[in-house]
């Protein structure tokens, strides 16, 4: 019952935080997204280097390549109905 909940809270939050991403993409244009992108590493750097213990609970590099490599069409079917994307990201 605990994990199904905890996974039902994290789609929920993937929900909610992809459509956020999606409408800042359409505003920033493509100066700021190579801005954007050139912000991910030392971000996602700094936030953890504040959690001692996020070096043994993360791969943090593979994160960022994560991060850097988003693509929408990797995101389950189930999950992108629930949210917003950007028109020109839909498949």
């Amino acid at each position: 019952m605990f994990l199904y909940r905890t996974e039902e809270i994290l789609h929920e939050i993937m929900v909610d935080e992809m459509a956020h991403v999606g409408q800042r993409r359409n505003f920033i244009g493509p100066i700021g997204i190579k801005a954007a992108q050139l912000m991910v590493a030392p971000l996602y750097r700094g936030f953890f280097r504040d959690i001692p213990e996020a070096k043994y609970l993360f791969n943090i590099e593979q994160m960022i390549q994560e991060g850097l490599t988003f693509d929408y069409n990797s995101v389950s079917p189930q999950l992108l109905t629930r949210s917003w994307v950007p028109s020109y990201c839909q498949t």
